[in-house]
């Protein structure tokens, strides 16, 4: 790390030097306000100088107020740009949390829609609200810590690992959260185009969805694996887990509410 430093001397000094030399002493992925100026013999103040200017360079990024992601070997001639399966471990296990990529990130890694999403999207319990790490946009969604789950380590080209909701338990993260996601209609034929693949059975997506979901996302569910014509055993364990309630929702909420009423799972089909 040090000749890679001694280059860009000029605009910060010795301090950066002492400063990147304690990062690679005590092993550090991620460092906090205050262990730099105990370490180094700063006024705080100086500290948050030191940090900005880090920061501001791309020789470190800030993950949250007080907390600083350092990188292993400095970026030679140019802004360091970490990736997800760097960001998102380190910041996770800082904050002791827990996380699952899903929502258009996750629709697009799957193949359900083309379109790159322009943000990361990540289930987790701990954090919530839209912030820049690095060069990239993140939206937390913080959940309980029961809504995380059915999710599946990924290997990402760079050879970091990342979390994201399985395949099955995405279709039910696009009902589930339809508003967020614009997940539906959508999500309704990315469920008919996999079980037809057999790329997702209909059994382990209500599974899932007793699981994840709620009282609407079943009703749905339901009807639409009623109309693709799936075993009375798997509509069985969606009606199982419905609360008997006679008011009615539409299929495709943001539709007019016209159709005809499937009356076994209280929904209007205006599909």
């Amino acid at each position: 790390m040090g000749n890679r430093l001694q280059s860009k001397q000029g605009s910060l000094g010795r301090l950066a030097s002492n400063f990147f030399s304690l990062v690679q002493m005590r092993k550090l992925e991620v460092i906090k306000t205050g262990e730099a100026a105990s370490a180094l013999g700063l006024s705080p103040a100086k500290e948050k100088d030191l940090f900005r200017r880090l920061t501001r360079t791309g020789w470190i990024v800030r993950l949250q107020r007080g907390l600083y992601l350092v990188p292993k070997i400095l970026p030679a001639g140019g802004r360091w740009n970490p990736s997800e399966s760097v960001v998102l471990p380190a910041l996770m296990k800082a904050i002791k949390g827990q996380y699952q990529i899903s929502g258009p990130t996750a629709f697009n890694k799957y193949g359900f829609d083309d379109q790159v999403a322009n943000s990361v999207f990540v289930y987790n319990d701990r954090l919530s609200g839209t912030r820049q790490i690095g060069s990239t946009q993140y939206v937390f969604i913080r959940v309980a810590k029961d809504r995380l789950g059915e999710a599946e380590k990924v290997k990402t080209p760079d050879g970091g690992d990342l979390y994201y909701s399985s395949r099955p338990r995405t279709l039910v993260d696009a009902l589930y959260d339809w508003s967020r996601f614009n997940g539906i209609p959508r999500g309704f034929s990315w469920i008919r185009q996999n079980l037809q693949k057999g790329t997702i059975t209909a059994g382990e997506l209500a599974r899932i969805t007793v699981r994840f979901g709620n009282q609407s996302t079943l009703r749905r569910l339901g009807l639409v694996l009623e109309k693709e014509g799936v075993s009375a055993s798997v509509l069985k364990t969606v009606k199982n887990a419905l609360n008997k309630s006679k008011a009615q929702i539409a299929l495709v909420p943001s539709r007019s509410r016209k159709g005809r009423i499937a009356k076994a799972w209280g929904v209007i089909d205006n599909e």
